[in-house]
């Protein structure tokens, strides 16, 4: 017969699995953990800026970007880095209909 202490422990470890296992799934769907790609695709510009903030970078009227990384040099940094940006294209509705990251346009 099992002891109620061993049926607890065992229900704790699987709780704990599973909640660890949620959390890397959520993050591990994303482009860039920051920014939540299911729910900024669809919206409009107007919307995505009220909940991210005010966009880092505009290529035209379809397109606007976050910095996400900056590519300053670290101690751990061997080859050049390139700042990154987390890119958001929208149709002739306004909606968002692809994200991307990637670097700056143009050099």
């Amino acid at each position: 017969m099992v002891s109620n202490k061993r049926k607890i422990g065992v229900t704790v470890s699987l709780a704990f699995i599973i909640i660890i296992a949620s959390i890397f799934w959520y993050f591990s769907s994303r482009i860039y953990w920051k920014y939540d790609d299911q729910w900024i695709l669809g919206k409009t510009k107007e919307q995505v800026e009220t909940r991210y903030g005010k966009f880092d970078y505009q290529i035209h009227a379809k397109s606007v970007a976050y910095l996400i990384d900056d590519g300053n040099k670290t101690l751990f940094t061997v080859d050049e880095k390139v700042a990154e940006y987390y890119f958001m294209i929208f149709n002739d509705q306004g909606k968002c209909i692809k994200i991307h990251v990637g670097g700056k346009p143009g050099g």
